[in-house]
């Protein structure tokens, strides 16, 4: 007697899923940038914008699995890559911008482009920086073949 087995397999497109979100996300801040609706806001609730943005990027990885298996699938050397050119995005435009910036930080971080940067690119990075913490944990301990081999005891 076939023993039937039922499998739910769900077809979807998680790099194009994820690249839609950003691209929203990062339209919607570039146009209420542009409106000045952040311009309204004080420096404490951009910060709680911020915050709202990293916390939902973990959020969506911590509890969507294809999510969580296409970042694991993400070679360690492309992710990192990945965070080192998104830090320097950061830091280069962040420096550009500064130029841009006429009397003090906090109403500029308002403003575009500052306000792309510290809405948008600081917190998907901070939130992939911390995704990128959490799957090194957990990935098994690499040890050197010369260390292995000098710590093996011989049995007999």
């Amino acid at each position: 007697m076939k023993a039937e087995t039922s499998v739910n397999v769900t077809c979807e497109d998680t790099a194009r899923t994820l690249g839609v979100a950003l691209g929203v996300w990062a339209i919607a801040i570039t146009s209420g940038t542009l409106h000045g609706s952040f311009a309204r806001l004080d420096p404490v609730e951009l910060g709680a914008v911020a915050l709202s943005g990293f916390a939902y990027a973990l959020v969506v990885v911590g509890l969507d699995r294809g999510v969580r298996n296409w970042l694991d699938a993400v070679s360690p050397r492309a992710y990192l890559t990945v965070l080192i050119e998104a830090d320097v995005l950061i830091a280069v435009s962040a420096m550009l911008a500064m130029g841009l910036v006429e009397g003090p930080i906090e109403p500029a971080l308002a403003r575009f482009p500052l306000a792309l940067i510290a809405l948008f690119v600081a917190p998907a990075t901070a939130a992939a920086h911390v995704i990128g913490i959490a799957r090194l944990l957990r990935a098994p301990a690499v040890v050197a073949p010369a260390y292995a081999a000098s710590h093996c005891v011989k049995e007999g």
